[in-house]
């Protein structure tokens, strides 16, 4: 008798690794990204944002770990204390959670938005010191939330601290 085969096609395992560290998405799905995107990385990059914004956008709005961070310019003239909430606290003590934490303080300090929370979810992440590797820098930050939270498997929201 004969096997029956699978009808993806095997993808190298180099291939997965490369968008593996290039999203943080986990080894199973980057091989069945690439595999539903014929081994091509940059559709590949868009099918897991696509299948992972589509589940983050399912959870509930139940967030009930947060982080704050502050940042003020050096001389003073502007500051911003910024909550931002995850399902667990697992994700909260995530290096790549802490470190885009402090990134949107020290974008809220530069724009500083009169419209708080939601009117900072409309600005451009842009490509400072401190931006996570895994966020496009022209990516707004309402989108940029749905993305990380893809990759840390929680939806992530920006409280009104």
């Amino acid at each position: 008798f004969a096997l029956a085969r699978a009808s993806s096609t095997a993808v190298p395992a180099a291939l997965v690794k490369q968008l593996r560290d290039r999203t943080g998405a986990s080894m199973g799905k980057c091989r069945e990204a690439l595999g539903a995107e014929e081994g091509d990385i940059e559709r590949a990059v868009e099918w897991l944002k696509k299948r992972g914004v589509r589940s983050m956008e399912k959870r509930a709005n139940d967030a009930a770990e947060a982080l704050l961070a502050i940042d003020v310019a050096a001389d003073g003239s502007a500051g911003a204390l910024i909550e931002l909430r995850a399902e667990t606290d697992f994700v909260t003590r995530n290096d790549i959670f802490q470190q885009f934490c402090v990134y949107v303080a020290n974008l809220a300090a530069k724009h500083r938005p009169s419209g708080g929370a939601p009117e900072l979810l409309e600005k451009e992440i842009g490509d400072g010191a401190g931006r996570p590797k895994q966020i496009d820098p022209a990516t707004g930050l309402g989108p940029a939330l749905l993305e990380l939270g893809s990759v840390l498997g929680e939806r992530l929201l920006l409280g009104d601290a």
